[in-house]
């Protein structure tokens, strides 16, 4: 939905509107990983180098970018300029270092990276993550989706992979903590995958993070550790 909303923008040249509404607002523009090429099947949070630079130069016609923290105090005070804007990167995979920060510093643009911090610097995947890799490289011909009431889903190209995948993700994010973990498990399981190697959700280690703030005119902040969905847990996880 995030980049689907961005293409339209783009599509519709919406900046003498923007504008108009956005006045003494700020909005908030969040991205995911940066790839070199389209991901195959396709994960709707993960865009290409080429298409996050087109949408990072309309931003930056259409915008005035602030870093987040100046943003925030900003809007406290009643001082944002029209169109104001802020872009953020959640999760801190690896390709953020690679990919995003030469486009971001090419259009010196600032930027805030939400870290999950919990696996970082191994070869573990966040819990989204894990899934899109298992419908990617199952050998299944279909995902079994039953317990999440998504019924069965063919599994025989890249574009049904991809609708699969999607379905699935945002069903667990409505699940309570404990259930969309165990279902998680179950499907996991039953889609028989090699996971080891998080190819493209590989996430940066403390190091990378660290360069990625002298290499662009990025900020870090926390993502919580285990990326779970905050409104689905109880208080003491959050806690």
């Amino acid at each position: 939905m995030k980049e689907l909303a961005a293409q339209l923008l783009c599509a519709l040249g919406m900046s003498k509107l923007g504008g108009r509404q956005r006045r003494g607002r700020l909005a908030i523009l969040m991205f995911h990983g940066v790839e070199p090429k389209p991901l195959s099947p396709p994960c709707w949070h993960v865009l290409d180098a080429a298409t996050l630079r087109r949408q990072l130069e309309y931003v930056r016609r259409t915008f005035s970018v602030l870093p987040l923290e100046d943003g925030l105090e900003r809007m406290q005070r009643g001082t944002l300029p029209d169109n104001a804007a802020v872009i953020t990167f959640d999760d801190g995979t690896q390709n953020l270092l690679t990919q995003a920060a030469p486009i971001l510093r090419d259009l010196g643009l600032p930027a805030a990276v939400f870290l999950a911090t919990g696996p970082m610097g191994s070869s573990e995947a966040l819990w989204p993550d894990r899934l899109w890799l298992a419908f990617a490289r199952t050998g299944r011909a279909e995902a079994d989706l039953t317990s999440l009431g998504l019924g069965r889903r063919p599994l025989g190209d890249d574009a049904q992979r991809g609708a699969a995948y999607a379905a699935a993700v945002h069903r667990h994010q409505e699940l309570p903590d404990g259930q969309r973990a165990d279902r998680l498990a179950a499907l996991l399981e039953a889609l028989a995958a090699d996971l080891a190697d998080p190819g493209p959700f590989r996430l940066l280690s403390w190091d990378e993070a660290h360069r990625l703030t002298r290499d662009a005119d990025v900020t870090l902040y926390p993502h919580t550790a285990t990326h779970p969905i905050l409104s689905r847990c109880p208080d003491e996880k959050v806690e």
